[in-house]
């Protein structure tokens, strides 16, 4: 039976991600939230910059085009390769990484990336992933100064 479960598991299926923004950035909002929709749910880490006043952080317009690059980049998702934890490392990683964000490492931290005890692939699309991130942002940039210049409402 459980070769048939691991089998099945292979398959690939649509992703369905969501990202939660907690009320004003609070923690206890966000923690709320998750129980709320997941119930007992372990917290891996946390990012986030000391400063929010000093660039370079993320606006929420950035945050939708790294997901959908993410999510282009990989449409489905296959327990062997491109996952939930795949997705989730990466989301992570460019943040991270591209917006310089400060990370807190909790217990789980070290279980990062794995799936039942088997430690899984997930560094080679990160930066592959920015790189893609970084030609999608200038083509937002690019688009809304057009729209500036023309004069032209969408």
């Amino acid at each position: 039976m459980a070769k048939h479960l691991l089998h099945n598991s292979l398959m690939a299926v649509t992703a369905d991600d969501r990202v939660w923004v907690a009320h004003g950035g609070r923690r206890t909002y966000l923690d709320f939230l998750t129980f709320h929709e997941f119930g007992d749910h372990n917290l891996v880490c946390t990012l986030f910059w000391p400063n929010p006043d000093l660039p370079p952080h993320m606006t929420a317009v950035q945050l939708e085009v790294l997901l959908r690059v993410v999510n282009q980049h990989s449409k489905m998702y296959k327990l062997s390769s491109n996952s939930c934890y795949w997705y989730a490392y990466t989301v992570a990683e460019v943040i991270y990484r591209h917006f310089r964000a400060m990370q807190t490492e909790c217990d789980l931290f070290r279980d990062r990336g794995t799936y039942i005890g088997l430690k899984l692939n997930l560094e080679d699309a990160v930066n592959a992933v920015i790189v893609s991130y970084e030609d999608a942002w200038t083509a937002v940039v690019q688009e809304a100064e057009q729209r500036a210049v023309s004069g032209v409402d969408y």
